[in-house]
């Protein structure tokens, strides 16, 4: 997984003010492999970012984030089936 930034939570840590939530419950928003399980469904960024950080703990993900990696520019080729990704990690 390639972060451009050097923190999880893309819009939701990007995007700071007050009252800023998802207005779609988070038991249809959330992952299909970390069901969110509290109680509140409408919820603050915070508490998503909370979210976001506790599915990537919880299963292993972190392991795999680059974080500061900017993707570039990536292209397909058909012929070899694979893609050719550049990337800025400064």
């Amino acid at each position: 997984v390639l972060e451009g930034r050097d923190i999880l939570g893309g819009t939701w840590s990007f995007w700071k003010y007050p009252g800023f939530r998802c207005d779609a419950a988070m038991t249809n928003f959330g992952f299909h492999w970390h069901p969110w399980t509290h109680e509140r469904k409408i919820i603050e960024g915070e508490r998503i970012i909370e979210y976001v950080e506790d599915a990537v703990r919880t299963h292993g993900i972190d392991k795999h984030i680059r974080f500061g990696h900017r993707i570039l520019s990536a292209d397909w080729d058909s012929a070899t089936a694979r893609w050719t990704v550049e990337v800025d990690h400064g």
